[in-house]
């Protein structure tokens, strides 16, 4: 064998040993894993989707029940198709109940006059309606619902309805969105990192407090939510969307977050 050959088989040989020796050395408790290449996106603190699925249904029994019987005629006589989202604001009344004070047009896919007749539509049936305030809403004063609306009414609207129900929130959109039909997150939530996110189920208002660090390394302090929040549509919930959809619609960059100047790190339902 050559002098090189020989010398080649030793340093591999040596290699070998080593590696043999470090691995049956190792820290016991230092586990064997494999590190993302990215970090991974804070989750919501105390959000589940059953806690979210749960809150959508119980504004759906309300629509359902208050609002839609008083809608349907109105509603179908609109011209057009396609999408409507509006945001209705509740206050807390003496009586426990959380009551409607205002309604109004956040986005469309319609003409300016379909969404205008839309609005009258939906201010008739929500006038003078409410729903009871539950222990989970705490002492909070304000409660903002973002909907997203068909126009028109789906013809099996029944069936859906009792399918979205019977099946706790499962409905047959597959569309994304809060409700799979393509709701879009309008609610804000801390997360573990104190920094807000826009989700189906939170607060009206979300603020970052205490913004240190450079850009790229932004973190903050503390973390405020105010207000109720509810996102969603009334054929569907978060039921029939996996869980990190259900959790977030849009990423907000931390820099970016932290940049704002009208509004520090403050975001809300608008």
């Amino acid at each position: 064998m050559k002098p090189i050959s020989i010398l080649f088989a030793l340093v591999i040989a040596v290699m070998a040993l080593t590696f043999i020796f470090e691995r049956s050395h190792a820290d016991p408790r230092m586990p064997n894993v494999t590190l993302p290449t990215a970090a991974a996106t804070p989750r919501p603190m105390s959000l589940t989707l059953q806690k979210i699925v749960s809150a959508q249904l119980r504004i759906n029994r309300y629509f359902h029940g208050s609002v839609v019987p008083k809608l349907k005629t109105c509603w179908n006589s609109l011209q057009g198709k396609g999408n409507i989202a509006m945001k209705y604001t509740y206050s807390r009344t003496a009586n426990e109940k959380w009551a409607v004070q205002q309604v109004s047009v956040k986005n469309s896919s319609l003409p300016t006059v379909v969404q205008s007749a839309a609005l009258r539509c939906m201010k008739g049936a929500v006038a003078g309606t409410s729903f009871s305030i539950e222990r989970d809403d705490g002492t909070e004063d304000a409660f903002v619902l973002n909907w997203n609306w068909p126009i028109p009414l789906p013809p099996n609207a029944e069936q859906i309805t009792a399918r979205m129900f019977n099946n706790d929130g499962g409905g047959a959109g597959s569309k994304g969105g809060c409700d799979g039909e393509g709701a879009i997150a309008g609610c804000a939530h801390c997360m573990e990192d104190n920094f807000c996110e826009l989700v189906c189920v939170g607060a009206n208002e979300c603020e970052a407090k205490g913004i240190v660090g450079r850009v790229g390394q932004r973190r903050a302090t503390k973390c405020i939510e105010r207000g109720k929040c509810v996102s969603g549509g009334p054929f569907g919930s978060a039921g029939s969307l996996s869980i990190s959809k259900a959790f977030f619609s849009i990423g907000l960059d931390r820099d970016d977050t932290a940049e704002l100047s009208a509004f520090p790190a403050l975001f809300s339902s608008n």
